[in-house]
């Protein structure tokens, strides 16, 4: 009885770990595809990622080092 507990209790713990592989492998590939698109071919079920102008960054701001006066 015990030895069974422990064969399904192995089972289980595999499946998950299987499945938070595949999940994470999910997540870093979706990080990859946004942040490295250079690196990703474009297929027909890629979406594109546009970035709202409220998240646009000004860079005539950012890019001046403001000197101490």
């Amino acid at each position: 009885m015990v030895r069974q507990i422990k064969s399904l209790l192995v089972v289980v713990l595999i499946f998950f770990t299987l499945l938070q592989l595949i999940s994470f492998i999910g997540v870093v590939r979706s990080y990859a595809e946004t942040n490295y698109p250079h690196l990703y071919k474009k297929t027909s079920h890629a979406k594109e990622y546009k970035i709202p102008d409220s998240h646009k960054i000004n860079q005539k701001n950012n890019n001046t080092i403001k000197q101490p006066k």
